[in-house]
C-alpha cells in the first residue's frame, strides 16, 4: 500500500450508524475506521456528519476520542413524522472544497454506502486523488464500489450479519405487531409534540396495542433500547423544567422500513 502525503476521512454517520446496526447489530468502531485511514498516510482532515441531535451520547463519546470533527447538520420536518436531512450534502461540500484547499490530501477516503457521494468522488478523482470507500459492503450501492479506487469492507471484528433478523433486498422488516405499534406511535406524535414515557405508554394502551400497561411499557423500552424510539430534552411550559420525551428515531432503518411498507 503506498504512502500518501496527506489523507482527509470523511464519515455519512448517519448512513454508517444504520447500516452497521442492520448487518451486524451493533455500533460501528470509529476508532478502526481512523486506524485504517492512517495506513494510507499522515491524515489532515477527519469529519463525521449528521444531525447530532439524533446520535446516542455514546457515539459522540467515541467519535471525540477518535478525533474526528462532528459537523452538525440540522434536520427539518415538512409537516410529516419523518425528517429530512441533507449530511451527505454538506459532506459532499467539504470534498469539494478541500480539493482546492488542501492539495497535500491525496487520498480522500469516504465511510459511506450512499451513491449520493458519487458526484464529489468523481471530482476528486478528476484532480487525480486517491478514493477508497469503505462501508458495510451489503448497503453499499454497486456504482460506488466501481467507481472507488479500493473499497474496504467495514465488518466488525468477529461479527457477522444477524440472523435472527429477517431480510429483504433492502435491508431489514419487522414483524406486523412492530409496524402496527410504529404507526401508533407516528399517530401519537401527530396529537402530542412532546411525550414523556409514561404517558406515551398509557395513549398506547387506550389505543390497544397491549392487553396491559407493563406488556405495552416493555414495548416501549425494547424501542428505546434497540434505538427504534430515543430519548430527548425539551422545555416543559407548565413547569419551566427540562423534562425527557421520547420521539421515533430517524436513524433506524427498521422503522424506516416499516413505515415505507417493505
Amino acid at each position: 500500500m503506498r504512502r500518501a502525503k496527506g489523507v482527509g476521512l470523511f464519515i455519512d454517520l448517519e448512513n454508517i450508524l444504520i447500516s452497521t446496526r442492520n448487518a451486524y447489530g451493533c455500533s460501528p468502531d470509529f476508532g478502526k475506521v481512523v486506524l485504517l485511514a492512517s495506513k494510507y498516510g499522515r491524515i489532515e482532515e477527519a469529519s463525521g456528519y449528521a444531525d447530532f441531535c439524533n446520535v446516542p451520547h455514546e457515539i459522540k463519546i467515541d467519535l471525540f476520542l477518535a478525533g474526528i470533527r462532528q459537523i452538525n447538520v440540522p434536520s427539518w420536518s415538512n409537516g410529516s413524522p419523518d425528517k429530512k436531512n441533507c449530511s451527505d450534502e454538506v459532506m459532499a461540500q467539504d470534498i469539494y472544497r478541500l480539493l482546492h484547499k488542501k492539495a497535500k490530501i491525496e487520498t480522500f477516503i469516504l465511510a459511506t454506502g450512499d451513491t449520493h457521494i458519487l458526484p464529489a468522488l468523481l471530482e476528486a478523482k478528476w484532480h487525480g486523488k486517491r478514493i477508497v470507500v469503505t462501508a458495510v459492503p451489503e448497503e453499499t450501492g454497486h456504482l460506488l464500489k466501481k467507481a472507488a479506487d479500493e473499497f474496504i469492507p467495514l465488518v466488525p471484528e468477529g461479527r457477522a450479519p444477524s440472523m435472527d433478523k429477517v431480510r429483504n433486498g433492502s435491508g431489514n422488516r419487522i414483524t406486523e405487531v412492530d409496524t402496527a405499534l410504529i404507526e401508533k406511535i407516528v399517530a401519537l406524535e401527530k396529537k402530542f409534540p412532546y411525550m414523556v414515557l409514561g404517558f406515551a405508554v398509557d395513549r398506547l394502551l387506550e389505543a390497544g396495542v397491549g392487553s396491559t400497561r407493563d406488556e405495552v411499557e416493555r414495548k416501549v423500552k425494547d424501542f428505546l433500547r434497540t434505538g427504534v424510539l430515543e430519548e430527548y430534552d425539551y422545555p416543559d411550559p407548565s413547569s419551566g423544567l427540562t423534562k425527557k420525551a421520547i420521539r421515533l428515531s430517524s436513524y433506524h432503518r427498521i422503522l424506516a422500513s416499516a413505515l415505507s411498507g417493505n
